[in-house]
């Protein structure tokens, strides 16, 4: 007796049309397409925030941003019904970064430039789907170079020009980056794009793969390494960003403190300059000092300290008519006119004041002339500086 058995194969779909998962979307319920959209907006916003972890300012712009391989591998796995699910998640992901609440005009602007980008996202990955199905086919088994070199160079370097244009040009039109930014953005934004959808891509196509060619075991077998390398990945780069930040910040702290010291130090030595000022005037009566002998006196302080530009001693004048005053010198500044900057910042004569606080002896004179007799106390920041070093006794910068 002879048995004669027959078996009959399904004919496998020609390059360009559409795989029985591709068609899925069509055939599901209205519930199951909610739920498949909030899936993938969930997904898109997640790996987005992440993304934007290592984003360059204003912060849209990333070098990595699988998002962008999520949004083509949905449309190419379930159609491109499901294309809600990718403008949600990029208007969600973008929104957070743009928000601007101080406002109304403020609070449109930040919506505005999301719907933008988000709509730029939608079309890249449509874009990229239909690419990819009309000159490749999808799902492919990727067993030739050209179904591989074919789905990643349409899938991600040529469609991604797409929301690198659009994203950087509502950045620059909102006024978000400038003229010189536009092209690292451009390029930062389109190699974020590419690598994400080269990352997510080669997943995808084994996942969509039909079963009869490959159990859902073996598609999960490919599957969770990558994703788990990626993670690991992921994870490494937080954890050695943070390891970096937090050595900056030590060594910023480090060199602040060095700088805080030296800076103590400083005005300590200049406030100790002030005090011997002080000390050689309360030693000897103001009236018996000469120019020559206030020069004598503070040249050695220059020569210590060759950071200073000058000293003066400012004497307190009141009961004046605000003209002159008269030194017991009988050189030629034995009578100094009081000043004062008007409003144009020229020097003037001063107007009578019950107070004048008069510059009466600077070194080095030399470029110096024009502040004797300058009036402090015209100077509000002067005035209350001197108020304070008055009323308090210490020295006040």
């Amino acid at each position: 007796m002879c048995n004669l058995e027959v078996y009959c194969c399904g004919a496998r779909p020609r390059s360009g049309h559409s795989w029985p998962m591709a068609q899925e979307a069509s055939n599901v319920t209205a519930l199951g397409w909610i739920a498949r959209v909030g899936v993938i907006a969930a997904l898109y916003f997640v790996l987005g925030r992440l993304a934007l972890l290592i984003a360059i300012p204003p912060g849209y712009a990333t070098a990595v941003w699988p998002a962008a391989g999520v949004a083509l591998a949905a449309l190419l796995l379930y159609g491109y019904r499901l294309w809600p699910g990718v403008f949600v998640g990029s208007f969600l992901v973008n929104v957070t970064t743009a928000l601007d609440s101080a406002n109304s005009a403020g609070i449109f602007g930040s919506i505005a430039l999301p719907i933008a980008i988000a709509a730029g996202a939608v079309l890249q990955a449509l874009l990229g789907a239909y690419l990819v199905r009309r000159l490749v086919g999808f799902p492919n088994d990727f067993d030739r170079a050209a179904k591989i070199i074919g789905t990643m160079a349409l899938g991600g370097p040529l469609a991604c020009i797409v929301n690198a244009t659009v994203g950087v040009a509502s950045l620059f039109l909102t006024g978000t980056i400038e003229d010189a930014d536009v092209a690292g953005t451009w390029g930062t934004w389109w190699l974020g794009d590419t690598i994400g959808v080269m990352l997510v891509i080669p997943l995808a196509g084994a996942w969509g793969v039909e079963r009869h060619q490959t159990r859902r075991r073996t598609r999960v077998l490919v599957v969770l390494p990558i994703l788990a390398a990626i993670t690991m990945t992921a994870l490494g780069y937080l954890d050695t960003r943070a390891r970096e930040t937090e050595r900056a910040q030590m060594e910023f702290e480090r060199r602040a403190e060095i700088i805080a010291r030296a800076l103590e130090q400083t005005v300590r030595s200049k406030a100790d300059v002030v005090q011997s000022v002080v000390n050689f005037f309360g030693a000897v009566p103001e009236t018996r000092i000469s120019r020559a002998q206030f020069q004598a006196f503070v040249e050695p302080i220059f020569a210590r300290h060759r950071d200073l530009h000058g000293l003066s001693w400012n004497a307190l004048v009141t009961g004046n008519d605000g003209s002159v005053i008269k030194t017991q010198e009988q050189d030629d500044h034995a009578e100094i006119q009081i000043t004062e900057l008007n409003a144009e910042g020229k020097l003037v004569p001063a107007r009578k004041r019950d107070e004048h606080v008069v510059v009466m002896y600077i070194e080095p004179l030399a470029g110096n002339e024009e502040a004797l007799g300058f009036d402090l106390t015209s100077d509000p920041t002067r005035a209350r500086a001197l108020a304070r070093a008055r009323d308090s006794g210490q020295i006040i910068a």
